[in-house]
């Protein structure tokens, strides 16, 4: 049976389908600013922090890796953000959880401003308990920091805690605490990524997390009521 007080769930790749609006965003940047678009980092850029994936994937120095943050954002914050949809089943084993009276959170590397209109308009918004991002200027988008966030502000141990995401830094960042973790399998991390990576569920879909944290709490709350 799970023990967990606080759900902590990643946005992008975990709670819903991103991808159109990111890779448009990149598309747009590299447009504007003459770089050449790489699609064979589709997958790769959706997770880590903007600025990383311009430094560290497109080779960009310092000052064109912060405009080309700038130009995405110019793209997202106009149209970027509302190009995606939630997973299947989401919305249900967010209210679920939210009956069973868990602490819900979010921890994205998604600037917070973005993740809390994103969120507002899915109407998913007022479920959480708190929404963990990184800055504008990007600071504070590493996983670790954002899980520290989260707890600080939900009051939740690591012990009380899991953590549901996709991709490598998402897993990484619950290990550092020990905290479990879920791997959101159906978004858009690799098998190759997890291989390191303390993994207690593996979910080909979200069913497979509703299941393990949802159904399992039903049942125990129904033999608690029968004592």
């Amino acid at each position: 049976m799970n023990h967990y007080k606080c759900v902590i769930f990643d946005l992008d790749g975990t709670l819903a389908n991103t991808k159109a609006g990111i890779v448009k965003g990149f598309e747009y940047a590299a447009k504007e600013m003459g770089f050449t678009y790489l699609p064979q980092y589709e997958n790769t850029i959706i997770g880590p922090s903007l600025i990383d994936s311009f430094r560290h994937l497109y080779k960009l120095p310092e000052q064109k890796a912060q405009e080309a943050v700038r130009q995405y954002r110019a793209y997202y914050a106009k149209q970027g953000m509302f190009e995606y949809s939630l997973y299947n089943g989401i919305e249900e084993l967010i209210k679920t959880l939210r009956a069973q009276s868990k602490i819900l959170a979010v921890a994205t590397t998604k600037y917070r401003k973005y993740a809390l209109l994103m969120l507002q308009e899915s109407k998913l918004l007022s479920y959480f308990d708190y929404v963990a991002g990184s800055n504008e200027d990007g600071s504070n988008a590493g996983k670790n920091e954002l899980l520290a966030e989260v707890m600080k502000n939900t009051a939740c141990s690591a012990a009380q805690c899991v953590m549901i995401g996709d991709k490598h830094h998402d897993g990484q960042g619950a290990a550092h605490y020990h905290i479990d973790f879920i791997w959101a399998k159906y978004g858009y991390g690799q098998q190759s990524e997890m291989k390191d990576i303390p993994i207690k569920l593996v979910a080909e879909n979200v069913n497979d997390i509703y299941r393990y944290l949802a159904e399992e709490d039903k049942i125990r709350n129904i033999a608690e009521n029968e004592r």
